[in-house]
């Protein structure tokens, strides 16, 4: 997805699938790190599922098994470095 020009408005040729698709990712990249041992579970379901975030990814145009990789790589170190 493009960056938004630097007034903060988006380019013309996003669509309202590209804003749902940002939306979707960037809840599940929160949501790796919540309190809740949960929302916590849910996310790591999404993140180790290919076809989901495969799904979402492709709406943007972003590589998903990178995407993956960055989301799982980031919660081990940080749950190595936190005990």
């Amino acid at each position: 997805m493009p960056h938004p020009s630097p007034t903060g408005t988006l380019p013309a040729d996003t669509t309202g699938a590209m804003l749902l698709a940002a939306a979707v990712i960037r809840q599940a990249w929160l949501d790796r790190i919540s309190p809740s041992e949960h929302i916590r579970g849910e996310a790591q379901r999404f993140w180790r599922n290919p076809q989901a975030v495969s799904f979402w990814a492709d709406a943007l145009d972003v590589d998903p098994d990178r995407l993956r990789h960055a989301a799982l790589t980031r919660v081990a170190a940080k749950g190595r470095t936190a005990g």
